[in-house]
Order: structure tokens, then C-alpha cells, then sequence
């Protein structure tokens, strides 16, 4: 069903972002990667595409509002949100005109809810999290 909506959302070609690729500490543009929140800490750790992946600890709080790949990824859903589609709490960008997507999965309940700047819900901090962010660039959206 994944795979399906992927498709549909692709060939419809019905959500742009100004930018559509997972952004690491940096705001490097990175393939892949997982962000774990352990409970009751806003720490986090992170995983990414690269030569040798290991967690190491993010460049920043997830209650800060930079110098974090899950802002950092998220910026530009935010800044143009009406242009996006949300599926529950999968997320799949796309720009059309690079023909690139990201896919963000996340266990955050109401996580950019409003849509405004970028705000950490307090109440998910004694819960842990994960955050999955996938680039797809076109030859790979081609092959699905």
C-alpha cells in the first residue's frame, strides 16, 4: 500500500516544496536518516546516510528551532504547507521540478499540527521518538 500512494502521489504530481530532500545538522542534503528521542531528555541522537553511519549526537535540541535535521527538513513543509499533502503521519514531499521527494515518518502525535513555526510539543518530551527521513532522487522515483 506504501509503494501505492508513493505512485499516486508522484503521478498526480499534487504536492511541491520548495525543497524536497532530508537535511542532516548541517542542512546538508543526506539520503537517509533516523533521529531516536529517548524519553524525558530533548537530546537526541542520529543516524545518517554517509561512509561509515553511526549514531552520534545531533547538532541540537528537538525543542530548538535550528541546526536540526528534523527543522531543518521540516522548514520548508512549514513555510509552504498549502502546497503539501499529509497522509496521517507520513509525509512525502515532492518537487516537481527536480522530480526529487522525501519521505518523513515520525511517532510524534500532532507534530507540526498547526503549521506555523516550528514548536516541540512539551508533552511528547517523556515519551521517546523516532524520526525516519528518506530522499528519493528521480531515478530511484522512476523505478517505483
Amino acid at each position: 500500500m506504501f509503494i501505492s500512494i508513493i505512485v499516486i502521489l508522484i503521478s498526480v504530481r499534487t504536492c511541491i516544496a520548495q525543497v524536497a530532500t532530508c537535511k542532516d545538522d548541517g542542512n546538508v542534503d543526506v539520503d537517509w536518516y533516523f533521529v531516536y528521542k529517548p524519553p524525558n531528555v530533548l537530546s537526541t541522537k542520529l543516524l545518517k546516510s554517509g561512509g561509515n553511519p553511526a549514531w552520534a549526537p545531533s547538532g541540537a535540541n528537538i525543542n530548538q528551532n535550528a541546526g536540526h535535521s528534523v527543522v531543518l527538513t521540516m522548514s520548508s513543509f512549514v513555510q509552504f504547507q498549502a502546497q503539501v499533502n499529509v497522509l496521517a503521519y507520513r509525509i512525502l514531499l515532492v518537487r516537481s521540478a527536480a522530480n526529487e521527494a522525501a519521505w518523513f515518518v515520525h511517532t510524534v502525535p500532532n507534530f507540526l499540527a498547526y503549521l506555523s513555526a516550528y514548536s516541540w510539543p512539551e508533552a511528547e518530551t517523556p515519551k521517546g521518538h523516532l524520526f525516519l527521513c528518506i530522499s528519493f532522487n528521480s531515478a530511484l522515483l522512476n523505478s517505483v
